[in-house]
């Protein structure tokens, strides 16, 4: 009995969450993910701003062109890879995912910037 009992339970406790996204609109899970995007944004703004903080006047300068260039690529990469589900109301949530992704693989490339050791070839600010 007591393992018919906790198989019950453990279905339950799998099938709860999809029943809950389930029952969802798609402005609600909009929402929840601009959320998600946003502190992804934030996150970028800091990292951002801690290095153009460590590097040279004419690294800031070549970091503004290139972070003002990678912005552009964002947005349209983002309107490229949701173009399938455009008129559809999941389309800005496709922007939303994608924008997220694409801007959480920039900080990193940013944090790797920051945390570059002096001499090292490949940072872009010595």
């Amino acid at each position: 009995m007591q393992r018919i009992v906790t198989t019950v339970a453990c279905l339950v406790l799998v099938a709860l969450p999809h029943a809950v996204l389930r029952a969802q609109t798609q402005q609600g899970i909009t929402a929840k993910n601009e959320k998600s995007a946003e502190q992804a944004d934030g996150a970028l703004n800091a990292a951002y701003q801690r290095l153009l903080e460590k590097i040279s006047p004419a690294g800031q300068s070549a970091l503004r062109e290139a972070q003002s260039t990678w912005l552009h690529f964002r947005d349209q990469e983002c309107e490229f890879e949701a173009l399938g589900s455009t008129g559809g109301s999941v389309h800005p949530l496709a922007i939303l995912i994608c924008k997220e992704r694409i801007t959480r693989m920039r900080t990193a490339e940013l944090v790797v910037q920051i945390n570059c050791s002096e001499g090292d070839l490949t940072c872009g600010h010595q």
